[in-house]
């Protein structure tokens, strides 16, 4: 499927995205809008793979309408799967190059990185770099992980050496349709591997000799958006390692964090953490009108969240939010939202809201913590 129109745009952005994060591609829009793209001679793409089995919440219909929409869905025939990745990197490097020849540059991003589209235009137009390059946030020094049980585990048949080559961070990076051709036509020519920016920026570009170029310095610190992606990425990758000392580093130099005395889990996050906010908030802040809870990968405009909260009549205790109704427990063992009967007992949820992003009121939270307060996670 394929209903993207372009011209001959200075920028092309492919966004690897997906194909059930229809908030995010939504956010992507609103916080650069087309007319936006327009005005800068900018065109995006959003690089999507077919709907697997397990997915529940959308279909292809449902893609199929944002893509006659919006005009900017490029979707693969592989499924999505996090070891398909390369496939969609591949796919939206071959796209723009072919479609977009013309283009001065392609900027390559992932649905969950928050970036200033002005800034990065600003950089680009400054550019004094001749030929072909990638240039993005360069890691170095980087060995496979051989531990079985780690998300990153590659075996000696995938990765038979003991170092890998500098690649750049998938996450954000830049580069040329012309490097971005070479780099699809050379891959054919080399094994299949699954960590899609290691190959891609890393393993073609060295077997092509393309240079691959850090990104000014001060750029990073200057956006600590994101700085903070990049330091998700790097946590991710298992680059560096967070302590204590940094994250009580981090207090004190921003004055913005709350840590618990639970571990970081998955589980934790509903009892615990969620909680722990709210308590925070409804105590510290008691006096405040409003509370507004987002997820650190949540993408949203503050201006017009505050626009919208100065604009509400609501009396009383409420939940403001993005609603979910008919939804049912997932009984199946090996789903990531699997739920015992033990753990709830009822065939049907009931509305509620999704935690991405939502607004209450102090005392709505103190009454909803104080519910749980003797309650112990499961």
């Amino acid at each position: 499927m394929q209903h993207v129109e372009v011209g001959k745009p200075y920028i092309i952005i492919i966004v690897t995205s997906y194909v059930g994060h229809v908030e995010l591609r939504s956010a992507h829009r609103r916080a650069i809008p087309k007319e936006l793209l327009d005005s800068m001679n900018v065109t995006r793409i959003f690089l999507l793979a077919k709907i697997p089995p397990h997915e529940k919440y959308i279909n292809q219909n449902a893609i199929e309408d944002e893509s006659r929409a919006f005009g900017d869905i490029l979707q693969g025939s592989f499924i999505e799967d996090y070891r398909n990745l390369t496939f969609k990197h591949l796919m939206g490097l071959q796209w723009a190059s072919t479609n977009c020849s013309e283009a001065f540059y392609i900027l390559k991003v992932d649905d969950d990185t928050v970036f200033n589209l002005e800034r990065t235009y600003k950089l680009l137009k400054s550019l004094r770099l001749k030929g072909d390059f990638f240039m993005g946030y360069m890691l170095n020094n980087t060995k496979p992980i051989r531990k079985h049980l780690n998300k990153w585990y590659v075996t000696w048949e995938e990765y038979p050496r003991n170092d890998y080559p500098p690649y750049l961070s998938g996450w954000y990076y830049i580069t040329t349709p012309n490097a971005a051709r070479r780099v699809t036509n050379e891959a054919i020519y080399h094994p299949y591997f699954w960590i899609d920016d290691l190959l891609i920026t890393g393993l073609l570009t060295e077997a092509l000799n393309i240079k691959l170029v850090q990104v000014p310095k001060g750029f990073w610190l200057e956006y600590y958006e994101l700085l903070e992606c990049c330091l998700r990425d790097m946590i991710k990758e298992k680059i560096i390692y967070i302590s204590q000392n940094v994250v009580e580093y981090e207090s004190r130099a921003f004055g913005d964090i709350l840590q618990g005395s639970f571990v970081e889990s998955y589980r934790s996050l509903i009892f615990f953490k969620h909680l722990m906010g709210l308590q925070w908030a409804s105590t510290n802040c008691s006096e405040a009108v409003y509370i507004l809870k987002v997820d650190d990968d949540t993408v949203f405009n503050w201006e017009k969240t505050y626009k919208l909260i100065k604009s509400l009549r609501l009396k009383g205790d409420f939940f403001m939010g993005y609603m979910l109704n008919d939804t049912k427990p997932v009984r199946k063992h090996l789903n990531k939202w699997y739920v015992t009967w033990e753990e709830y007992p009822r065939d049907d949820y009931p509305p509620y809201l999704s935690g991405a992003l939502y607004i209450t009121t102090p005392n709505a939270a103190r009454r909803i913590q104080k519910k749980f307060e003797n309650t112990t996670a499961t």
